[in-house]
């Protein structure tokens, strides 16, 4: 009766003081089924090889048992299993010779896969705790593990082991402790378990690189299952960073495509599969040029010829493509120019103005007292500063028409001479008898005589 409870008293000690349990496989992982094959040891002495010989009397060193109460095989032994406290667990009498095996098994791998491998230990005697070596295919796991060095106590060591080319793994437990007091331990819940990758189904994505011209937007972000949070890089460009969909309005004002790189990362369900993913945007600048202000020129042609960023393809409104245009007539003309995808347009109206061409006639004379009249055939300004249909000119002078049309302008000149009256001088008047007689006038130089007989003379 004493021998019961105490059982139960160690039972819960047991239970209450195991330590070291460690976490488990990477982020994005889960551990599957235990692989070790009766690795609890409720099957009893089944599963794994020993050199060390099975009693159910540990006396002396060198031999293991397995059952429920260490004290049913070594009077000085104390402890029970370290899950329920009443279940099997391997007892051992640690052997005085180093380099014996206490347990092995040889396991199937599956290559390139990450494994846990744990195994609780307790003393069964506090004295010279066990200092236990574990290996997989003969390179040892980690350094050597001390038992506790108090009896009830169960404590874990654990290790990640990668399988690398491995198809098999042969796992063993040395005790190089040589004591031969002492040197007692419990061996519980052997762990050999792969950690696999979680499949993550319609994980969010950032989206597909593109290209957009300065100033539009561009969506991001492709919603699938729910369940994931999420996190946009850099986080200063976005309102909501934490929002899966974005909209960006990115734009560019420089000559040259900028490309900005954005990074999504995810997580599913906290189960810390987190994957980063990147998308790039490339904004090309927009190709603003001008064709200047609405003009107007004299006749002309008047060539437009922007200057325009890049490799550019022209597009002017009177179907043409080369990188200029001729105007010969008034109109409104425009240019779109496309470089990378990107347009511009302008516009620009023009007006091409005709030189007034015309003729103010021969030079003109007239007679002292008089005037000529010269018709202006345009409307013009006369050399007087007059904008009258008709100039009249009373004297010798230059007269000139100016005739403007928009940006051209057209004169003429004519010249007018006022000529003085000329004088003659038949002489006194006088009587003859008979005659005849001889009239010689005295007049200007040049002049030409009509007599009143009807005769002239120079």
């Amino acid at each position: 009766m004493k021998r019961f409870l105490a059982h139960i008293l160690f039972t819960l000690t047991a239970v209450l003081t195991a330590v070291h349990a460690f976490s488990q496989c990477a982020p994005c992982q889960y551990k599957t089924v235990n692989q070790v094959v009766n690795g609890d040891f409720e099957f009893g002495n089944f599963g794994f090889s020993s050199d060390y010989t099975h009693s159910s009397n540990l006396y002396p060193e060198s031999r293991y048992a397995v059952g429920n109460n260490a004290n049913w095989y070594h009077s000085n032994f104390y402890g029970n299993d370290k899950t329920t406290g009443s279940g099997r667990f391997m007892v051992v009498n640690g052997a005085t010779t180093p380099g014996a095996n206490v347990w092995c098994q040889t396991i199937p791998v599956i290559p390139n896969t990450d494994y846990n491998f744990s195994t609780w230990v307790s003393s069964v005697h506090p004295s010279n705790p066990a200092l236990l070596q574990f290996s997989i295919n003969g390179i040892q796991l980690g350094n050597v593990f001390a038992a506790p060095s108090s009896r009830w106590v169960w404590e874990e060591f654990f290790v990640n082991w990668n399988s690398g080319s491995n198809v098999t793994a042969t796992i063993c437990i040395v005790n190089q402790t040589t004591a031969a007091g002492g040197n007692d331990f419990g061996l519980d819940d052997i762990s050999f378990a792969p950690c696999l990758p979680y499949t993550i189904v319609d994980r969010p994505l950032a989206g597909n690189d593109t290209t957009i011209c300065s100033g539009e937007s561009v969506s991001l972000g492709i919603p699938r299952s729910s369940g994931f949070s999420t996190q946009w890089e850099p986080a200063g460009m976005f309102t909501n960073p934490n929002a899966l969909e974005q909209t960006l309005t990115l734009t560019n004002n420089t000559a040259a495509p900028i490309t900005y790189t954005f990074t999504l990362t995810t997580d599913s369900a906290g189960l810390g599969c987190i994957v980063q993913e990147e998308v790039e945007v490339t904004v090309n600048p927009i190709p603003e040029f001008t064709l200047g202000n609405d003009t107007a020129v004299c006749e002309g042609p008047l060539r437009l010829e922007p200057t325009v960023p890049g490799s550019a393809v022209f597009s002017w409104t009177d179907g043409s493509d080369q990188s200029y245009l001729d105007v010969t007539e008034s109109g409104i003309y425009g240019l779109e120019v496309t470089v990378l995808g990107c347009t511009f347009s302008d516009f620009i109206e023009v007006q091409i103005d005709t030189t007034p061409v015309f003729d103010l006639g021969a030079d003109l004379e007239f007679c002292e007292g008089e005037s000529v009249t010269i018709n202006a055939p345009l409307a013009g300004t006369w050399n007087d500063g007059s904008v009258l249909p008709t100039y009249v000119s009373t004297e010798t002078e230059t007269i000139s028409l100016e005739v403007i049309n928009g940006t051209c302008s057209f004169s003429d000149t004519v010249e007018t001479t006022e000529n003085p009256l000329p004088a003659v001088d038949l002489g006194a008047d006088t009587v003859l008898c008979e005659g005849p007689f001889t009239l010689n006038p005295s007049v200007s130089p040049g002049s030409i005589l009509s007599w009143s007989t009807g005769e002239s003379s120079p």
